[in-house]
């Protein structure tokens, strides 16, 4: 079966002032998610952009409207008189080295002047350690700016959107070698080009904890409390370093289960994160926490999660299994038969009696699908939002 983008896809996000999703979307399920999610393609002045999800539709909408803002800023004055400064900075070796990177660089690397350093042999007018320092010390102010307006415009700083990368590293070098600082971006968006960010406690936190850290500092972070939740050290650093996950989406993951204080084995879930080949299923794979946090704060206190398939579930104390997942819709094939099967003969083990399994999506499921689950007795929950 086959369906077209404003079959699936909510009015506000089918088209705007820079953008249109478009294409047929296959209802199958996606290999690459081990989900069953749509394909879609989003069409702007700024590119083409391929999203595997309704979910990572709307986060392409938002950072195509973040680069419309950027582009903005770089048509004023502000702007002009900035990159007319840079021309005459003693870092301007480090110019091309920063704004060319190779699309898959979405920040500075750790050590970032000694990579440089390597790449090219004069990125200061003198030489010697103290030019080394001051090197190290505009790109530490470049990656805290850029994080200032990533913050901003509400958009994540280590995005794999390479427009937006770009964008993002053409503003800020302007501000740090310009000197123009964060007035670029904050005057640009007391106008029209602004945006309205809309944040929840929850990610309000992540995203001043983001802004106010480098990757390294996270990564610190990430640890004490994967620590905390009883991870083994190999799982912290096969986590840590999957290249999968970027330091945004390893942190949002990280604090979601840590809101989820008492819960037992939460190092399950990083187990089966850990598995994740492909960035789509590294995105629903915090989503998925996202919701299971959501469920546990919001509808009802989850005791301990366990491991089913590439996924896990929640057990209350009341006897329930609540299985919460970023699907765009479920339909009933093997896959979905295979892990329902499972669910349902864990409920009847004696180390995990239950008397319902609810089933909570993001998405939809299938006339066929809903049939089949309802007549098994399982409680299905449609177009749940994460509420965090």
């Amino acid at each position: 079966e086959m369906l077209i983008a404003s079959d699936v896809l909510p009015e506000d996000l089918l088209f705007g002032e820079n953008y249109k999703v478009t294409g047929e979307t296959a209802t199958i399920v996606d290999t690459k998610t081990q989900g069953f999610t749509y394909n879609f393609n989003i069409f702007s002045p700024f590119g083409r952009f391929d999203a595997h999800s309704q979910a990572m539709v709307r986060k392409l909408v938002h950072e195509i409207k973040a680069i419309s803002i950027l582009r903005e800023i770089k048509k004023t004055k502000t702007f002009s008189a900035a990159v007319e400064k840079t021309g005459k900075s003693s870092y301007r070796g480090a110019k091309d080295l920063i704004l060319n990177a190779p699309d898959t660089v979405t920040g500075l690397p750790e050590g970032g002047s000694r990579s440089l350093s390597r790449s090219s042999g004069e990125l200061t007018k003198g030489g010697g350690e103290d030019q080394s320092k001051a090197l190290d010390n505009m790109l530490e102010d470049f990656s805290k700016l850029k994080r200032r307006y990533a913050y901003a415009l509400g958009v994540d700083p280590y995005s794999a959107n390479s427009g937006l990368q770009r964008e993002l590293n053409s503003v800020s070098w302007a501000g740090v070698a310009g000197e123009a600082g964060a007035s670029l971006l904050t005057d640009s968006l007391k106008g029209t080009a602004g945006m309205v960010i809309e944040r929840t406690p929850f990610y309000d936190k992540i995203e001043i904890l983001i802004r106010n850290n480098a990757p390294e500092e996270l990564q610190r972070i990430n640890r004490e409390k994967l620590k905390e939740m009883g991870t083994e050290d190999s799982v912290i650093d096969t986590f840590l370093t999957h290249p999968k996950y970027s330091p945004t989406r390893k942190t949002i993951l990280v604090h979601a289960l840590a809101e989820m204080d008492g819960v037992k084995n939460r190092d399950q879930f990083i187990k089966q994160a850990i598995l994740a080949q492909h960035e789509e299923n590294a995105f629903i794979q915090q989503l998925n926490a996202e919701m299971m946090m959501s469920y546990h704060k919001n509808v009802k206190p989850i005791l301990e999660l366990i491991p089913i398939q590439m996924s896990v579930i929640g057990y209350t104390a009341d006897q329930t299994m609540v299985a919460s997942y970023s699907l765009d819709q479920v339909y009933w094939t093997k896959l979905t038969d295979l892990f329902v099967s499972e669910v349902l003969n864990l409920m009847k083990s004696p180390d995990y009696p239950a008397k319902k399994f609810i089933l909570r999506i993001s998405g939809k499921f299938s006339d066929r699908a809903r049939m089949v689950l309802t007549d098994k007795g399982i409680i299905l929950e449609e177009n749940i939002e994460r509420n965090i």
